[in-house]
């Protein structure tokens, strides 16, 4: 099909679905009416009494609820609607969904018709129903049969026809005469007959529609013919005259009936057949044979005796069975279907009237045998009886007789051989409610001739009929007896055999087999539990009894029952369950679990039956009562001291008035109420939950043999009851006490407190009360405590709360708890030890007063006393408590210090356990230490109150006091503190520099530590603020000192105080005079720039200020001589690393080995020595870590020709260059601080100069500091109000500036390394300065050593120490010393690299005055108006900025190649001609010159190393003049350009 011609199939096949749709839900939404035409007659009186007829409605959106109208409104029918019969709606206003038809038309009119309509409200959907309204033409009666039974009752019906044969709806109305009925047949009432009244609804009564006797009722009362005729009354309806009447004729006979009416027959067997009647009045009897005729009157079944001539017995079909007229019918051999019929020949009439009976024969093959078992005799009856699953195993109990019945059945399941009983039979009162248990209660076996048989099989059964009894009833060939007297499993075989077909060469025909497995168990029983012994365990007879509270609340109260024995799956009923009720059993599924729950409902008595779910006749009967509580009391022999937040238990005695206890108080806390009159006590019922009763109960029957206490009641003496069950085995004892129900009482508050109990909705229990006390646990003041011997301040042993002093009689006041002392008992207390009686005195002693105790430590001791306070028994209190609280007492000696006054040098430390007495390191003493306390920590530290830690010059006290580690302890104070006085000193100090032996033209920094033996004591906090160095130089042209920080404008301590009058030549002699190399200065530490060879001695002289008065040294001198040797090396290619470390090589070794055109022209070739690896992949160079130190290695690289050949023929490929490295392997011995640059973004200058306007950038950097030569009125006032006495080694930074330092790591010849390590940074003080967090390492071009560069901010006027170390020293420093927030800076024998630097920050006044500049918070950014002013201006920062930025860029270049690997890549060349060999060749003739010429050259510009040359790059002279502010070398990461904030400042 074409694509077109399958979319117009499709097309039509969706019109015509969604017409399908449509039409369906037209038929669904449209309205329905029960009638579509009516044909009803005139009526009697069409004024007053109109026929009447009742239509209806339903469907539509309405629900049938419609509009009712009609076609015409007058003088043919009336409709009348109804109030809807249904129940899930109502109808809507106006509408309905039934009406009644009243015909109103007058006969005069002839035949009329009227529409009526039904509209649906909500679619507008209607439909009609058309109403014939005429006069009735003839009659004609109308039965179901023309017999009628004797005794029996029929309705007679009249129906009523039109001239044209249409039949009439009803007759309704129409008043009818009957005559010929009252020989044979009887009028009756409908209600006599049991017969519904017409279905019409109209406005007469019951008596209306029997006067019109139509429908007729009779009853058969004589066998015989009656003729009867009906008419229309004429007088009661004229307009039907003329009307025909009708005749008919009626039959009373004897109703017959076969019994069984369909049998199911074996074969070879013989049945017999009962003929009765429903006719007459005779009742059936039994006997042991069927059934038997009596003369005893009944309304059911009549047996007739046969054989009797007037009844015929005759197959019909042709058959080989045979029927005898007796009944009997004997079956053949084969299979066959026949039916049997039995003619009452006097009662027949004719061949269309016959009274005959009968029933269908089957003769089928026996498929299967079906079994059926019940228990012989039966306790009791049950309210329901569960039978066995047919296909299930028989569970049986021992030593029990069982009734077994045996069927046959064929394939299909049908039972042979067997009829249904009549209800005569059912309900005579011979007949024993026990077999209706069985499934074919109801069926007679009525066969013989068969033989059966039951027997045990299997390859044990010798031995199981020994224990298996089976016995066949006499005169019932099916049924058998059995017995199993042991619990056993076995197989019974049950066998049916047909003996009627029997002949001499055949015994008889097996009509069937089969096999059932047998499981015979213990049987079920109630366990011997508490829950169903005590109630009556003290009774007489102690029948087991479950016995349930009531309280007048329904579903609360329950009750645990247990049970065991049978299959293992149990099925539980109550006998009457509005008294007793199970909750959660399901009889339908049974359970596993061997208990149950059993709630009460009402007081009464009933009974719980536990079946066997397996066996129905195996069970057991427990009696169920539920009884109002009758008798509540508390129990007094009890404690009643309760102990606040915490409970006691009072046992409470719950009653029925039989004194019997309940098996469980499950449910009675929700009826039980306390009150209390003060609350300080709560007061809660409790009792044994189901789950502990469960719990007990099974724990119980683990052990065998467990001995319970014996259960004995209140009321008695102490009488042991131990009950026996009457099972196999002893019960367990159960102590019924132990299911008593108690209160517990909660202490609140303290105080004493009187509790009732009483039962909600029950007035006649009176409620019992009893009066406790509620108390605080005794508490020692201290419950460990620790006393000094032999003190005059006694220890008094304090305690608080404990129990109240229980009053002399509780009953003075019973509506309040409150006594006055006078009326309260006294407290006894007592004090226990764990020495002996004998030798207790001799360790401690007590004195009591009745109201204080006085302990007394006589000798040195641990152990712990028992303080005990209780109150005196009496009758109100039987079981007085014993509060007792636990006291450790440590006994130790006096603390004193060995020594009153010690001296300690500065940063050393000393263990204060060397000070203490001996008793505080004894095993007693383990858990104290001693707490050191000091007003003033700044001379001394106390770490961790174990060490003494001297932290500056001074002195200091220091006091000791016992304390428990845990503080635990109370340390009486009286002995145990003691003073002890430290005074604190530097003994010695030691000068610290890289290099004695240091090249000419290099620097170092030297610093002072201080000594204390073996310590160092390096430069931390403040503790060395009291230490002044003054440094000297022997020969300043050999060795110079200068300040770390650059400063060439220091001012000399004669022109300092007269600078405010210096003119233009005093400020050039003062330059003169500076210009000189300096050799003296002050300060921690000192730079020495090393100018001339020769040797040198640099002094250090310390002076200790403001030392304590004790007669200690306060002036120091130290001397180390340095010598200047000459730089007889050149350094060119000199790379100097220490062990385990490595060199990048990617800007120092990169050449170019391809060229376009030509491709690979050479191969790297490294030569690595000993103790150097080269990695060619990662070009880089690395030393081993036990490489010698001291030692200079040459590494040799080669770039050969990727061809070469042994023999070397000129220009037929390059020529083999080499070039190599100088290692130095070295030792770092120290730190070197250089290249300090200042940050000028936020630099004003406040002094004027004049300057031309064609000066460029670079001519005024290179000139003189404007502030080389001052102007005399710019700030001469200022400098007088701001005088600072500067030291020429001093490092000054102002107030806001920034400065960025170099960290160098040298070697002993004081030159800076290739590597360089992590660094850390900090300040003493970071309020006055304070190091950046982010240390960059990088170098400062190709072949420079490496640095890390940090930025230092001033923050504020003031001093501040900045130490620089190694950061991975710190941390292997850290394990043994604390951090630097701990104090400790002091160190046995320091190993890592360090050197520290002191800064003093001047203020901005302070600047100004000095310098003319200050600094900003802010970053300066000059206006374009000042470039313009070609006189005066100031001078802008954006001219420093733009040379800073271009030499930073510039210097920057090489790291950012080296950061960026750019010095890997192959670099690109023009592409050369491929005969152009003869420039090739003369390209490398020159490259070959070129190396040679960088060998012999000192600046060593090789082209290959991309080298600038290490006299390039420190070809930069300082500055002349001190120059702060000169242009920063190193990029600031994430500040270039701006200067931080000074809240940012304090952040970092």
């Amino acid at each position: 099909l074409s694509p077109q011609r399958m979319a117009a199939l499709f097309c039509r096949w969706l019109a015509a679905f969604a017409s399908l749709l449509h039409s369906v839900h037209s038929q669904s939404t449209s309205v329905a009416l029960s009638h579509i035409t009516l044909l009803l007659p005139y009526p009697s009186r069409y004024e007053d009494s109109p026929t009447q007829y009742k239509i209806s409605s339903r469907g539509g959106q309405s629900n049938g609820c419609v509009q009712w109208s009609v076609e015409p409104k007058h003088d043919v029918i009336d409709i009348i609607p109804l109030s809807p019969d249904v129940h899930d709606h109502e109808c809507p206003g106006h509408t309905y969904n039934e009406a009644i038809i009243k015909v109103t038309a007058p006969p005069e009119n002839g035949r009329r018709s009227a529409t009526i309509k039904a509209t649906d409200p909500k679619t507008g959907k209607y439909s009609q129903c058309e109403v014939f309204i005429d006069k009735v033409h003839k009659l004609q009666v109308a039965t179901s049969t023309r017999l009628i039974y004797l005794n029996r009752y029929e309705s007679i019906e009249v129906h009523g026809f039109d001239d044209k044969g249409n039949k009439f709806t009803t007759l309704h109305g129409l008043r009818m005469i009957w005559s010929g009925i009252g020989i044979h047949l009887q009028s009756i009432s409908f209600e006599d007959a049991s017969l519904m009244l017409p279905d019409i609804q109209n406005d007469y009564d019951d008596d209306a529609i029997q006067k019109n006797k139509n429908p007729l009722p009779v009853k058969g009362i004589k066998t015989g013919q009656e003729d009867v005729e009906v008419l229309i009354d004429f007088n009661q309806s004229p307009a039907h005259k003329g009307c025909q009447k009708a005749q008919a004729s009626l039959f009373v006979v004897r109703h017959l009936q076969l019994l069984p009416r369909v049998l199911y027959a074996a074969k070879c067997c013989q049945a017999t057949f009962h003929l009765i009647t429903t006719s007459n009045h005779y009742d059936l009897s039994l006997n042991a044979s069927g059934i038997e005729a009596s003369s005893s009157v009944s309304n059911k079944y009549s047996l007739i005796r046969i054989p009797q001539s007037q009844y015929e017995f005759k197959l019909e079909n042709r058959v080989k069975m045979h029927i005898e007229q007796n009944g009997q019918l004997t079956t053949s051999n084969i299979n066959e279907n026949g039916k049997l019929r039995v003619e009452d020949k006097v009662t027949s009439h004719d061949v269309s009237i016959e009274n005959t009976a009968d029933a269908l024969i089957h003769v089928v093959d026996a498929h299967s045998i079906y079994a059926e078992v019940i228990k012989y005799t039966q306790k009791k009856s049950r309210p329901m009886y569960f039978r066995r699953d047919d296909d299930a195993d028989w569970y049986l109990d021992a030593k029990e007789k069982y009734f077994i019945r045996l069927s046959l059945q064929d394939a299909r399941g049908n039972t042979l051989c067997v009829r249904d009983m009549h209800l005569t039979e059912t309900d005579n009162k011979k007949f024993s409610k026990l077999w209706t248990n069985l499934k074919s209660w109801d069926q007679v076996y009525i066969c013989s001739g068969i033989v059966w048989q039951a027997r045990v099989v299997g390859p044990d059964s010798g031995e199981v009929e020994k224990m298996v009894h089976i016995e066949a009833i006499a005169q019932r060939d099916n049924e058998f007896v059995m017995e199993a007297m042991e619990q056993t499993e076995f197989t019974l075989q049950f066998s049916a055999t047909g003996s009627a077909c029997r002949n001499e060469r055949k015994r008889g025909e097996v009509l069937a087999t089969s096999t059932k497995h047998v499981i015979v168990t213990s049987s079920v029983q109630y366990r011997e539990s508490a829950t169903v012994y005590c109630p009556n365990a003290l009774a007489a007879n102690q029948k087991r009894t479950a016995l349930i509270p009531y309280t007048g609340r329904n579903n609360v109260h329950r009750v645990p029952v247990f049970f065991d024995g049978g299959s293992g799956r149990y099925r539980l009923e109550i006998e009457d369950t509005n008294i007793a009720y199970l909750s959660s059993h399901d009889a339908e599924i049974g359970q596993m679990e061997k208990d149950v729950l059993v709630y009460a409902s009402k007081v009464g008595k009933t009974q719980l039956f536990v079946t066997d779910y397996n066996n129905p006749d195996n069970f057991d009967v427990l009696e169920v009562e539920v009884q109002p509580i009758h008798v509540l009391r508390l129990y007094e022999n009890v404690q009643k001291e309760i102990l606040m937040e915490d409970s006691i238990q009072i046992p409470l005695i719950i009653r029925d008035e039989q004194h019997r206890r309940f098996s469980s108080l499950d449910g009675v806390k929700q009826v039980i109420e306390a009150q209390t009159l003060h609350k300080h006590v709560n007061v809660e019922f409790v009792a044994p939950s189901i789950d502990q009763i469960r719990e007990q109960f099974y724990n119980g029957l683990e052990g065998e043999g467990t001995a319970y206490a014996v259960p004995i009641d209140d009321r008695h003496s102490s009488n042991e009851q131990i009950v026996k069950g009457s099972r196999n085995r002893e019960a367990p004892r159960i102590d019924c006490r132990a299911y008593d129900g108690a209160v517990m009482v909660y202490g609140i508050s303290e105080g004493y407190e009187r509790f009732s109990i009483s039962v909600t909705q029950n007035e006649h229990l009176v409620p019992p009360s009893m009066f406790v006390s509620v108390y605080k646990e005794i508490v020692a003041q201290h419950d460990a405590v620790a006393i000094a011997m032999n003190i005059n301040e006694q220890y008094t042993m304090k305690w608080n709360y404990g129990p109240l002093p229980w009053p002399i009689d509780v009953n003075v006041n019973v509506d309040d708890t409150k006594f006055e002392e006078p009326f309260l008992n006294q407290l006894q207390v007592t004090v226990h030890s764990p020495f002996a009686a004998d030798v207790a005195g001799k360790y401690f002693g007590v004195t009591y007063n009745g109201k204080t105790l006085e302990f007394i430590c006589r000798k040195e001791f641990h152990e712990t006393v028992q303080l005990m306070v209780q109150n005196k028994q009496s009758d109100s209190l039987p079981k007085p408590i014993e509060s007792i609280a636990e006291i450790e007492v440590f006994c130790f000696p006096q603390f004193q210090f060995n020594s009153s006054k010690i001296e300690m040098g500065v940063g050393t430390r000393r263990k204060a356990r060397e000070f203490y007495p001996n008793w505080i390191k004894s095993e007693i003493a383990s858990e104290f230490t001693v707490n050191l306390y000091q007003k003033q920590s700044d001379i001394v530290s106390i770490v961790n109150s174990e060490n003494f830690v001297a932290k500056r010059l001074g002195s200091s006290i220091i006091e000791g006091r016992l304390q428990h580690s845990t503080q635990r302890v109370h340390i009486h104070p009286a002995g145990f503190s003691n003073k002890l006085q430290i005074i604190v000193l530097f003994k010695a100090f030691s000068m610290e520099m890289p290099s004695y032996w240091i090249i000419s033209g290099q620097e170092q920094i030297a610093h002072i530590e201080g000594l204390d033996g073996n310590h160092h004591i390096l430069p931390f906090r403040h503790n060395f603020d009291d230490v002044f160095i003054e440094w000297m130089s022997e020969d300043a042209n050999i060795v110079e000192l200068l300040p770390v920080l650059p400063n060439n404008h220091y001012l000399h301590h004669h022109s300092a105080s007269s600078l405010s009058s210096a003119t233009s030549s005093d400020a050039a002699t003062a330059t003169s005079d500076e210009d000189k190399r300096n050799n003296v200065g002050t300060g921690l530490s000192v730079k020495l720039q090393a100018h001339s060879v020769g040797q040198v001695n640099i002094k250090a002289s310390i002076t200790l200020r403001n030392a304590p008065k004790n007669n200690i040294k306060t002036q120091f001198e130290i001397v180390k001589t340095v010598t200047v040797i000459p730089q007889v090396v050149d350094e060119c290619n000199l790379i100097i690393l220490k062990p385990n470390s490595s060199l990048s090589l990617s800007s120092r070794f990169n050449p170019d080995t391809s060229v376009t055109g030509i491709g690979q022209i050479y191969e790297i070739e490294v030569v690595p020595p000993q103790w150097i690896q080269v990695s060619q992949q990662q070009r880089v160079l690395t030393v081993d870590k036990d490489a010698p130190i001291g030692h200079n290695i040459a590494v040799t690289f080669l770039l050969q020709s990727p061809i070469k050949k042994k023999k070397h023929k000129p220009y037929s490929y390059p020529l083999t260059q080499a070039t190599a490295l100088m290692l130095s392997i070295v030792e770092p011995t120290g730190l070197h601080l250089l290249h300090a640059q200042s940050i000028i973004d936020n630099i004003i200058y406040t002094q004027s100069l004049n300057y031309l306007a064609s000066a460029s950038a670079s001519s005024l950097s290179s000139a003189q500091p404007f502030w080389g030569s001052f102007s005399a009125a710019s700030s001469a006032s200022n400098k007088r109000k701001n005088r600072v006495f500067l030291s020429k080694t001093d490092n000054i930074l102002c107030e806001k500036q920034n400065v960025t330092l170099q960290i160098a790591i040298l070697d002993e010849l004081a030159r800076p390394l290739h590597v360089m390590d992590q660094m850390k940074v900090f300040s003493n003080d970071t309020t006055v300065v304070s190091p950046r967090k982010d240390i960059q390492i990088r170098h400062d071009s190709k072949h420079a050593p490496m640095y890390a560069t940090v930025q230092l901010d001033a923050i504020q006027p003031g001093f501040a120490t900045i130490t620089f170390r190694e950061k991975e020293a710190m941390a292997s420093s850290s394990s043994s010393s604390s951090s630097s927030s701990s104090d400790l800076y002091v160190y046995d024998d320091p190993k890592f690299l360090r050197t520290f630097l002191t800064i003093h920050v001047l203020s901005s006044e302070q600047c100004e005055s000095v310098f003319g500049v200050m600094f900003s918070d802010e970053s300066v950014v000059p206006s374009s108006s000042s470039k313009e002013n070609r006189s005066t201006s100031y001078v802008a920062a954006a001219t420093t900025r733009q040379r800073m930025e271009r030499e930073t860029a510039t210097r920057a270049m090489p790291a950012s190649n080296y950061k960026n690997a750019q010095y890997w890549q192959a670099k690109t060349v023009k592409r050369l001609p491929t005969a152009s060999s003869n420039l090739v060749a003369l390209i490398l003739v020159v490259a070959l010159c070129a190396i040679i010429a960088c060998t012999w050259s000192r600046s060593c510009g090789n082209i290959i190393f991309g080298n600038l040359g290490y006299q390039q790059q420190h070809d930069v002279v300082p500055p002349a003049a001190f120059n702060p502010y000169a242009p920063v070398q190193d990029s600031i990461m994430m500040h270039t350009g701006t200067n931080p904030s000074p809240l940012f400042r304090r952040s970092l």
